[in-house]
């Protein structure tokens, strides 16, 4: 019965993955704000750390990439938690979108094409695909404990977001002191800041945050964002956190009841 389980998602998975892509979110959408927000940060003293940011499309005016506007905001969220933002820094873009978002991905290639060649100290952009498919099945459709680590210990829930790895590095990178100490400002968003980004964000607090409860993890999504990650999105945290759950044996509150 677990195994047919499994396997009903592994196919489920592979089927609707293009169509997801296709209906992934192709307007347009402009730099807000009220959407970007300091996530983490780590001090190495004399005036170094590394900050990890969340937010929405980093577009002005449909036009260009907002790269003064959002230091400004970074600027501004750091000073509200109290940590000197430095005047200089190496930029990490993690771009969540993909060439089905449309204008506002060609905006931020673009962006960094003409970047080429002068990057080493200025930052770069990782283009980490993400389609939220650890959602496709809802975790109600597997309530057996034996199908759900099955599920688990599958490997086929983070083939396409590849959350466990990207995570880590995000946090690798933000625990790491470059070479020549210039800090490091990492910026992940998709479009809206919402769904892919509420994904991403809400297991990376899980994962190495001090608050475990899930639920006012994803209430923070929705605080954080202006409402909650949509319904792949909300299934693919629930799947994270019932996995990290039965890896770890720590109490998170309910997993599976976040929609």
């Amino acid at each position: 019965k677990a195994t047919v389980s499994v396997l009903y998602w592994f196919l489920m998975n592979r089927v609707v993955f293009i169509a997801l892509l296709a209906a992934l979110s192709v307007y347009g959408e402009n730099l807000d704000p009220k959407r970007v927000w300091l996530v983490d940060h780590n001090d190495f003293g004399g005036g170094v750390a590394n900050f990890l940011y969340r937010g929405n499309a980093p577009i002005k005016n449909d036009t260009s990439f907002a790269y003064d506007e959002l230091v400004a905001v970074f600027k501004q969220r750091a000073n509200e938690n109290g940590v000197a933002f430095p005047s200089n820094f190496y930029f990490v873009d993690v771009t969540l979108d993909n060439t089905f978002d449309g204008k506002v991905f060609t905006i931020e290639r673009e962006f960094w094409a003409k970047k080429s060649g002068t990057t080493k100290d200025f930052g770069i952009m990782l283009h980490w695909l993400t389609g939220e498919t650890g959602g496709v099945v809802s975790p109600t459709l597997t309530p057996l404990v034996a199908e759900r680590k099955e599920v688990c210990n599958s490997g086929d829930l983070w083939l396409v977001d590849q959350l466990p790895t990207r995570l880590a590095y995000t946090r690798a990178t933000l625990l790491t002191q470059r070479y020549d100490k210039l800090p490091v400002v990492m910026y992940v968003h998709c479009v809206g800041g919402c769904d892919r980004t509420g994904e991403f964000i809400a297991t990376y607090r899980l994962q190495y945050g001090s608050n475990k409860n899930i639920t006012s993890l994803y209430q923070r999504d929705i605080q954080e964002c202006g409402r909650a990650p949509n319904t792949m999105a909300t299934r693919s945290i629930e799947w994270y956190c019932i996995c990290y759950q039965f890896k770890t044996g720590a109490d998170v509150g309910k997993c599976d009841s976040l929609e």
